[in-house]
C-alpha cells in the first residue's frame, strides 16, 4: 500500500524544474501515470466493481481543500497486492497537493496492525482509525461502511494544507451520502416524512437521519428528526419508524417533540 502512496511524488520529483517548458513536463507527467497503469476514475470504478461482483462502489464526493491537476484510478485486480480500487489525486507542479483513496471489500484490506491508530469517531455507528506518520511520510484514515473499508491518505509534510480534519470531514459527508442512497433509508425516510407531515397538518421543512438500530431479529428501527412549519410556527419532531427487518412490514411510528 506504502508503495502506491509514494508513485506519484516520485513522479512528481522526476520532472525537474527548467527541464522543459510547461507543456513538455505535463506531457511527460502524464505519460508516466498513464505507463503505470493509470486510467480514468469511471474505467476504474466500473473495472472493480465488474471484478469484485458486489454491486455499486459508492466514493467519497468530498475533497481536500487544496487544489489538483490531475485524477486518475486504477483497478488493482493482480499482483502481490490485495485486490482493491486505486484513486489518486496530484497536482503536477506540488507534490504536498496529493491525496489518495483506496477502497477494498470489507474484510480484505491491507493489513496495518503494525502502525499506531487512534480511533476517530466518524458517526454513531461507524469507527474510523488515524495514523499519522513522521515528517514528510503520511497520514491515513480507514474506515469500514457496508460492504467496503475505505483508506485515505495523503502526504504529511509541513507544507501540506491537508490535515486529519479534513480526511475525517471527507469521511463524515462520505456516510451521510451512503446512508441518504440507503434502500432502507430512503424508504423509511419516506414514510416518516409522509406520516408526520399528515399527523401535524403542517409541512417538513428538513429532516436528518439520526440512525438504525437493531432491536431483534424480528424489529428493527430508524430514527428521523424532522423540522415542521406552518405560517410562523417552527418545531421539530424525533420520528421512530419500527418494522421488520425482512418482510419490510410497518410495525410502528412513535413521534417525540423535540
Amino acid at each position: 500500500m506504502l508503495d502506491r502512496v509514494i508513485l506519484a511524488g516520485m513522479l512528481l520529483l522526476s520532472l525537474e524544474p527548467g527541464g522543459g517548458t510547461d507543456s513538455e513536463d505535463l506531457q511527460q507527467f502524464q505519460y508516466q501515470m498513464l505507463e503505470s497503469g493509470a486510467h480514468s476514475i469511471v474505467d476504474a470504478v466500473n473495472s472493480c466493481q465488474e471484478h469484485f461482483g458486489a454491486g455499486r462502489i459508492p466514493l467519497p464526493i468530498e475533497l481536500p481543500p487544496v487544489e489538483f491537476t490531475h485524477l486518475f484510478g486504477q483497478c488493482m485486480d493482480t499482483g502481490s497486492v490485495e485486490p482493491h480500487l486505486d484513486i489518486q489525486y496530484i497536482h503536477s507542479s506540488k507534490p504536498e497537493n496529493e491525496y489518495h483513496l483506496e477502497v477494498y471489500p470489507a474484510g480484505h484490506g491491507p493489513k496495518l496492525a503494525y502502525l499506531s491508530f487512534t480511533e476517530v469517531p466518524i458517526d454513531e455507528d461507524t469507527l474510523g482509525h488515524y495514523y499519522q506518520g513522521p515528517d514528510r511520510s503520511l497520514q491515513l484514515l480507514t474506515y469500514t461502511k457496508g460492504k467496503w473499508q475505505y483508506l485515505l491518505s495523503s502526504s504529511y509534510r509541513p507544507e501540506s494544507n491537508i490535515e486529519e480534519k479534513h480526511l475525517t470531514s471527507i469521511a463524515k459527508s462520505h456516510i451521510r451520502y451512503v446512508k441518504r442512497t440507503d434502500p432502507a433509508y430512503a424508504q423509511w425516510g419516506a414514510v416518516a416524512i409522509k406520516e408526520t407531515g399528515k399527523k401535524y397538518g403542517m409541512d417538513v421543512v428538513d429532516y436528518l437521519y439520526m440512525g438504525r438500530r437493531t432491536l431483534s431479529r424480528d424489529l428493527a428501527e430508524e430514527k428521523f428528526k424532522l423540522w415542521l412549519r406552518k405560517g410562523s410556527r417552527e418545531f421539530g419532531v424525533y420520528v421512530t419508524v419500527r418494522y421488520h427487518p425482512a418482510t419490510r412490514q410497518l410495525v410502528s411510528i412513535v413521534y417525540e417533540e423535540a
